[in-house]
């Protein structure tokens, strides 16, 4: 895992790392030891107070949100794909070397 991150991080030395951890709860600590991760360069989009990482996960998310909005409910599919591929481009994205953490 090291050297793959590492690898990375040369290939890759001006784009920024950012860490995605997923757990449950802390517990009554406020830090953690966590040993398990993996890296790799995704595009990361930031809507409001939420991330995503790589358009498929933007556009997923964003085709379920708006899937029940009155004014899209007469699209046709290629139409309403438009749509969202427009608003996913209009997020805040960028390219980094996200790191998963999980327990």
């Amino acid at each position: 895992m090291n050297s793959e991150l590492l690898k990375l991080i040369n290939q890759n030395p001006k784009l920024p790392i950012v860490f995605m951890v997923q757990s449950d709860e802390f517990g009554d600590y406020s830090h953690m030891l966590m040993k398990n991760y993996s890296s790799e360069v995704e595009t990361v989009y930031i809507d409001d107070e939420k991330v995503y990482i790589g358009e498929d996960d933007a556009i997923e998310h964003l085709s379920d949100y708006y899937s029940d909005v009155e004014e899209y409910k007469n699209l046709s599919d290629d139409g309403y794909d438009i749509i969202i591929r427009n608003k996913v481009n209009d997020l805040e994205h960028y390219e980094a070397i996200v790191i998963w953490v999980s327990m």
